[in-house]
């Protein structure tokens, strides 16, 4: 190969100045690489601003190539580039419409790893890897993606001369080199050349030393231009500092003047003084005069009788609102639990007067009971005193029903409610009773997705009950696009507010339990990496998919992981049967179903969400208090907002593949483990809070209720 030296003009530089960018010494090369080359595909695994990739397209731009070009970054940054907003990546697609608008560039905002699936083996020519520039992280990427590049590509590695802290790219380099023909330059830092098939190449290579020498004085001469151009910029700016001290002097002429008329103005101010002395000199003697009137008989009458008056508006004094709060029953989920954080805050900080209705009781009745008068719709019978015959009669007759109703309508027309708030759709039956009985304006808070709508009321129920609906809140963003294409709910009947928990609280005590005696407990070694998942055990939870996780984590990692679920009936028909797949996998030492105790949540490692479907579940927020990295499916509900990039992983849907494969990659990198729960926590306390979303509800409440 014949090679040719290029002089381009870099148009991106109009808008980005790399001068000082590390990347900015090999532009120069890379340019001249694509160039010569003149690939069909070309890779970048870590973009940033993007001198490099705006070199290879400067250079497909100027050759007429047909060349497709990839660009694959997060955008958010890493810890060795630095951590940075969204202003980055809008300088450049900025950048890209303006002057590589026509090329094949495609801006591929995943992960590596996420990216991996959308390139086929042997199909990539120039393959640039500049992420993460730990030794681990730089080997994983090269193994990853070397059988993405052809047997004939190159693959560009960059700062493989930094040396220090944890920079790792240099050892992978020197092992590198010893198994394939490479070229590298010293200057900036280092840029590492692999070539896969050295024979194709070796004119190229064996002119190592010839091309370090133009690529590294191209830099410098780069740089010495920018140094004349610095002294010209600094002639121009001489020229203005005189432009501006003639301007300060005429200001100061200015300010001559002004102090001037200061004085006479302070001289007005002076005489005004005297005046307003007077003027006080004249209140003091009325207020006197005014004092030696209310110690008089006459004066202190009119003072008795307000006293009485005040005391009288106190006595009949009425709360501003009288709520009516529906909860379908009172069991230990999510759903409750989200009533029960907000009827606490309400009491605390409102006069608000509310009571609630639970369709069925459940553990946490008597906690519902200490917040508020709490009347249950469907009460049990069997242990009230009355005869078995009485029992079975109301049982099968339908007379229960009728006595549950004429009980709500009694509790209806007694307290004569402003407003009924249905907390979730299995509330629907209330809505419909309450409605038939009274036009009060309802709240529905919607914390479910089609499937869990079906199983909680049925379809039918709750389209009925909609007509009967003044404002629908939904818990996510899936939650209401759901509402609106499938029950045809307007847009401007429903609002977001996410669920929350009360984190602060979670937080603050995080570190006050004991989680050696709780793996003693479960005979689990103390060095031990944790999993856990949390929530009713049935099949839209994914219950059925934690054994195979279980088992491939088991395949694939060399660290001891052990899974726990928290909570959840295990009288149910799925919890058996995966009882039965654990004993067939020989599995049950080292996967734990527990009764919920909100203590395990300290004890595990990372928290998972198997779900198949779930709108935004407590039980990861939880996690999320306790500084507990969350991996969930993509598009089973709102969690993969919450998760997105720097809380855990967001991996496709059902893949359990993938998702052992990022349990495996937590339990070995400890270090990731306790950056991302740490963004987690952070996040769920600013976003999740009871304190903060509890006033947002009573906005709205208080807009409902008018």
């Amino acid at each position: 190969m014949e090679w040719k030296y290029y002089k381009p003009k870099f148009e991106y530089e109009e808008i980005f100045q790399d001068t000082g960018w590390p990347w900015a010494g090999h532009k120069y090369f890379a340019y001249d690489l694509i160039r010569n080359v003149q690939p069909k595909v070309v890779v970048e695994l870590g973009t940033h601003k993007g001198t490099s990739l705006w070199s290879f397209c400067q250079a497909v731009k100027d050759g007429k190539l047909d060349t497709e070009l990839f660009a694959v970054d997060t955008w958010k940054g890493e810890e060795h580039a630095g951590f940075y907003g969204e202003e980055v990546f809008e300088e450049v697609k900025e950048i890209q419409k303006k002057y590589y608008g026509g090329l094949k560039l495609k801006l591929v905002r995943k992960t590596f790893d996420e990216a991996l699936s959308e390139f086929d083996n042997d199909s990539i020519d120039i393959l640039h890897i500049d992420g993460l520039h730990t030794y681990e992280a730089v080997k994983h990427d090269f193994e990853n993606w070397d059988p993405k590049v052809k047997d004939d590509g190159i693959i560009i590695f960059h700062d493989v001369f930094i040396n220090r802290d944890d920079f790792g790219v240099y050892k992978l380099w020197e092992e590198l080199k010893k198994k394939y023909q490479t070229m590298e330059f010293h200057h900036s830092f280092g840029l590492g050349v692999l070539f896969k098939d050295g024979n194709k190449y070796k004119d190229f290579i064996k002119d190592e030393k010839n091309l370090q020498m133009k690529y590294s004085f191209s830099s410098e001469d780069r740089k010495n231009e920018e140094i004349n151009n610095g002294f010209n910029v600094i002639h121009q700016k001489d020229t203005e500092i005189q432009q501006k001290e003639q301007a300060i002097q005429q200001k100061d002429s200015e300010i001559q003047q002004k102090d001037q008329t200061i004085q006479q103005k302070d001289s007005e101010i002076q005489q005004k003084d005297q005046t307003i002395q007077q003027k006080d000199d004249l209140l003091r003697q009325k207020e006197s005069e005014i004092e030696t009137m209310k110690s008089s008989k006459f004066w202190k009458m009119p003072e008795i009788f307000l006293k009485i008056k005040l005391f009288k508006k106190q006595i009949y004094h009425k709360p501003s609102k009288n709520i009516l709060f529906i909860s379908h029953d009172a069991s230990r989920s999510g759903a409750p639990f989200v009533l029960l954080y907000f009827l606490r805050w309400l009491k605390k900080n409102t006069d608000i007067k509310f009571s609630v209705l639970l369709q069925n009781g459940g553990e946490l009745e008597e906690e519902f009971k200490e917040v508020a008068p709490t009347y249950v719709w469907n009460m049990s019978l069997l242990n009230s005193g009355y005869p078995k015959i009485v029992y079975y009669l109301i049982k099968y007759t339908g007379l229960r029903k009728i006595a549950s109703r004429n009980r709500l309508s009694r509790l209806i027309k007694k307290d004569k409610f402003d407003l009924v708030f249905a907390n979730s759709v299995a509330s629907s039956e209330s809505i419909i009773g309450i409605k038939n009985m009274a036009n009060i304006p309802v709240i529905n808070f919607v914390h479910e997705l089609e499937n869990a709508i079906a199983d909680c009321c049925g379809i039918d129920t709750f389209k009925k009950a909609s007509r009967f609906v003044d404002y629908y809140i939904g818990s996510s963003s899936p939650v209401i696009e759901n509402l609106e294409r499938n029950h045809d709910i307007p847009k401007d009947k429903i609002e977001l507010v996410h669920d929350y928990i009360p984190a602060s609280e979670f937080f603050k005590d995080k570190d006050s339990y004991n989680n050696t005696e709780l793996k003693e407990e479960l005979n689990i070694p103390q060095d031990a990496f944790v999993v856990g998942a949390s929530g009713t055990l049935e099949w839209r939870k994914g219950i059925d998919l934690y054994p195979q996780i279980a088992s491939i984590v088991g395949r694939k990692s060399s660290v001891p992981v052990y899974f726990i679920w928290i909570g959840g009936n295990k009288s149910s028909g799925e919890y058996g049967k995966v009882v039965q797949d654990l004993q067939k996998m020989k599995l049950k030492n080292k996967v734990f179903f527990v009764d919920y105790k909100i203590d395990y949540f300290s004890m595990i490692d990372a928290f998972i969400l198997p779900s198949r479907e779930d709108s935004y579940p407590l039980v990861c927020l939880q996690a999320a208090a306790f500084q507990k990295p969350i991996i969930c499916f993509d598009l089973a509900g709102g969690m993969s907002g919450f998760v997105d990039q720097d809380c855990g992983f967001v991996v496709p849907h059902l893949d359990v593949e993938k998702m052992a494969e990022k349990i495996v990659f937590l339990a070995q990198h400890r270090d990731i483990v306790s950056k991302f729960g740490k963004n987690a926590a952070k996040k769920v306390l600013e976003r999740h809070d009871v304190e903060k979303v509890s006033k947002k509800l009573l906005e709205i409440i208080n807009k409902i209720s008018l």
